[in-house]
């Protein structure tokens, strides 16, 4: 980011390939969950990854 900033690049738009297997666990258990209270503590730690946003959107 410090490369991009003075050249006034703020985001970089990225495609995710490949999520590592344990990542892949708490997205099921998120997407699973009716609600927050019925997700367990791991996974409640990572509802505001970016990797989260697509799924999360009732819980934040």
């Amino acid at each position: 980011m410090i490369i991009v900033r003075p050249i006034g690049l703020y985001k970089i738009p990225v495609r995710v390939m490949v999520r590592h297997r344990k990542l892949v666990e708490l997205r099921k258990e998120i997407a699973k969950a009716q609600k927050i209270e019925k997700i367990s503590y791991k996974p409640k730690r990572h509802l505001n990854h970016p990797d989260m946003k697509d799924i999360n959107k009732q819980f934040i």
